[in-house]
């Protein structure tokens, strides 16, 4: 008998011609290629006779190839002399005519042609109906994963090869196709194996060193569980599953927008692979656990954060058609659902009746209405940019209790600060107001009398009092300040303005002064600018019978109004001009009344402060999903176009893997809860299979199942269908423990054996 590696003896025996593809060809193609042309292209160029326009034909892979009139449409792999892609990108045709795509789609097609541009269509569609693309999907029935999981029975064998039952079905191949399995790895090799495949790092050097010193007395299995049930398993183990949910810190589409609180979601998972949760829990509460109800908040806790599944993923947020990015979003969702719970493209089924899988666009549209009553996407981040929701987790009674009663003393406290920042204003006003020095009265912008809505500023230094206000350059002729008192003594009084002048202030500000002998009319340029804060408007005549009054307009004027203070100055009693550096003086005076208030102020932020250095711990919010508001069912988006709508679908799941009768969805629920149930039933005939696969695929290098990804038609089907089932069956009534199944492959002499390769004996498999 003929010896077999290691690695061989997870190679196929078989070959699948339609496998030779990756199998996100096809479901790239599906979503983002076929539905373009369909709508786009068809009307043009697809059927047969003289109506076909350049001789080029879309509808199959031939036509694109061979081309028309201009040649090839499309050069696999080399999109720069592709003159498809030429014709979207608007640069030797303009194709289509009605106007150029979206940049998104034609990358979509850059990518496609760079990938090799798989193109399934290869029979040339008839041409009845040349617009919509031929099912060529293989049947429930003929699908060897829609099957029903069936419990092999053990092959029985008389060597002592076997250590586990993984072992026999094994062997039974081997020994089919006149094959031996190669050697066992020496132990040190197989320590850094285990310690790698475990915790992604190699052994500790105590390990190695006692393996070295005693290797008949080094406890692998003891080893293994320790190794198991250290942090560093469920780290290791949950970056595994991380990859599959799409796990970022930020969306990384159109908007990197940060996903918040996203580490939360991460270690929901972490812990979850330490803790080997029984993977059916693990499934229905990323689906569902909003809806499950802990027994107490630390439980509804972990059950809303790992809702996070749904919400990591890539999505446009800044599509300015929000009902599209919707179904986008619904999209992605019920597209990762597919792959990372059952092995399938589901989202290949959002346009057309899926080209390879059994599944309808009806099914689509079942489970399109689950996710579209699920509430992911809300507001704007800015203009356009949709955000995600920030959900409130449960807390605890006594967390949630001081929480009410931080927020009642802050929203005091504000409050009392607010009324103290205002007691300082009036005070410091009504002391700029008062002051008297050399003959000066001012009066600050505070005291004026405003119509319409002023902006108060204190962006340009010096200025008096608090700051100064100004009319936004807008609703000219709508603003007018009022400065009015009445002066102690009669005199001769100059009137001076102060404001900050400015290249963008206003040239031809209108300012009335009246005055005992009338009222002057004055335009003041306050694009002037110098030393001096107060510009003078001249000298006028004043009595003690009536105010002084000044008033500044908006009206005709181009630019910023700006307005800080008026003084009076009584030139009757002093001869001597006051310079600004007696506003100084003047400001640094403050009465007792001003004293105080700022005093008070000072004290209310000390205690603002404090209260806020003892503030207990914040609420904390998840990346999570909730049912939304509106429940509902979905339409069918005719060719994918959320603005064509078709038949209403009810929410429901995919019908040919139902194993009984589905559980209704109760009415007001988006269903996902019973989805995840109907996902997470062990008679389900994919959940077990994918899962079981993927762990395999971790610890051998390569599935059962090579495509881990896609259960479908144009997967790869399993090398070692029995004992797939056999692990599946186990699997599952072993809780779905993570921790049972890895151990199970781990004590297997499949796994143990030398990974020594032989190029005859890898032939021979092949």
């Amino acid at each position: 008998m003929k010896q077999v590696t290691f690695v061989a003896i997870l190679l196929s025996l078989t070959t699948n011609a339609l496998a030779a593809q990756p199998p996100e060809s096809s479901e790239f193609f599906e979503s983002h290629i076929r539905p373009v042309l369909v709508k786009h292209c068809y009307e043009c160029h697809a059927g047969g006779g003289d109506s076909v326009k350049g001789g080029l034909r879309v509808d199959w892979d031939a036509g694109l190839l061979a081309g028309g009139e201009s040649g090839p449409a499309v050069t696999p792999g080399h999109p720069d002399e592709s003159l498809l892609l030429s014709a979207l990108r608007y640069e030797d045709f303009e194709m289509p005519p009605t106007g150029r795509l979206t940049e998104e789609i034609i990358a979509h097609f850059e990518t496609w042609i760079e990938q090799g541009a798989f193109d399934p269509r290869h029979a040339m569609p008839t041409e009845k109906s040349p617009s919509e693309p031929q099912n060529t999907a293989t049947t429930a029935a003929e699908l060897w994963s829609f099957q029903p999981v069936a419990e092999p029975e053990i092959p029985a064998s008389d060597s002592t090869w076997p250590k586990t039952a993984i072992d026999q079905f094994v062997l039974e191949k081997l020994i089919a196709n006149k094959l031996a399995p190669i050697e066992d790895a020496d132990s040190a090799t197989l320590l850094r194996r285990i310690a790698f495949d475990l915790t992604g790092l190699p052994p500790s050097a105590d390990d190695v060193l006692a393996l070295l010193h005693a290797p008949a007395a080094f406890n692998f299995e003891a080893y293994i569980q320790r190794v198991m049930d250290s942090p560093a398993f469920g780290e290791h183990w949950a970056r595994h599953w991380l990859d599959i949910a799409r796990y970022a810190d930020s969306n990384g589409g159109d908007f990197n927008a940060t996903f918040h609180d996203a580490w939360r979601y991460r270690n929901y998972v972490i812990d979850a692979f330490q803790s080997d949760m029984p993977f059916d829990q693990f499934i229905v509460e990323q689906l569902a656990g909003d809806q499950l109800g802990g027994a107490n908040p630390v439980d509804r806790q972990r059950q809303l954060v790992a809702t996070g599944f749904l919400m990591l993923g890539a999505k446009m947020l800044s599509e300015r058609d929000k009902v599209k990015m919707q179904m986008d979003v619904v999209d992605e969702q019920i597209s990762a659902v597919g792959t990372a719970f059952l092995g399938l493209t589901l989202g290949c089924a959002r346009c057309h009746d899926h080209k390879f899988d059994p599944i309808p666009t009806n099914d689509y549209y079942a489970l399109a209405g689950i996710f579209n009553s699920s509430h992911s996407i809300e507001g704007e981040i800015q203009k356009y940019v949709s955000n995600w929701p920030r959900t409130p987790l449960p807390i605890e009674p006594e967390q949630a209790s001081a929480l009410a009663a931080f927020g009642k003393q802050l929203k005091g406290l504000k409050s009392e600060i607010a009324k103290a920042e205002k007691q300082v204003k009036q005070e410091t006003a009504k002391a700029a107001a008062s002051s008297i020095d050399g003959g000066a009265i001012v009066i600050d912008d505070q005291q004026a009398e405003l119509v319409g809505v002023w902006k108060s500023s204190a962006l340009s230094k010096p200025f008096v009092g608090i700051g100064y206000i100004h009319d936004e350059n807008e609703e000219k002729g709508e603003k007018v300040a009022i400065f009015r008192t009445r002066l102690p003594a009669a005199g001769n009084y100059e009137i001076a303005l102060a404001f900050q002048g400015g290249s963008t202030r206003a040239a031809n500000v209108p300012v009335a002064i009246t005055h005992a002998a009338g009222i002057a009319q004055i335009a003041l340029d306050q694009r002037q600018q110098g030393a001096e804060l107060y510009r003078s408007l001249g000298t006028f005549r004043f009595t003690t019978e009536q105010d002084a009054e000044v008033t500044i307009s908006t009206a005709d004027t181009s630019g910023f109004v700006v307005i800080d203070a008026v003084r009076f100055v009584n030139r009757d009693q002093t001869d001597s001009q006051p310079a600004d550096s007696s506003l100084k003086k003047e400001l640094a005076s403050e009465t007792p009344e001003l004293v105080a208030a700022k005093n008070s102020l000072a004290e209310l932020n000390e205690q603002l402060k404090s209260l806020q250095q003892h503030a207990p711990p914040p609420a904390p919010t998840a990346l999570a999903v909730q049912d939304a508001q509106v429940i509902g069912d979905c339409a069918v988006c005719i060719r994918g176009e959320p603005h064509m709508p078709g038949q209403v679908i009810p929410r429901g799941f995919l019908s040919n893997l139902l194993y009984e009768s589905p559980a209704p969805i109760p009415e007001g629920t988006s269903g996902r809860l019973e989805l995840a149930r109907w996902i997470a039933d062990t008679r389900h005939p994919l959940t077990a299979r994918v899962y079981v696969n993927r762990v395999w695929h971790h610890l051998m290098g390569a599935g059962l199942v090579a495509s881990v990804d896609n259960f479908g038609h144009l997967g790869q089907r399993p090398t070692h269908p029995e004992l797939l089932d056999h692990l599946a069956t186990q699997f599952t009534r072993h809780g779905w423990s993570t921790k049972w199944l890895v151990r199970e492959i781990l004590f297997s002499h499949v796994y143990q054996l030398s990974s020594r390769a032989d190029a005859d004996h890898e032939a021979i498999d092949i």
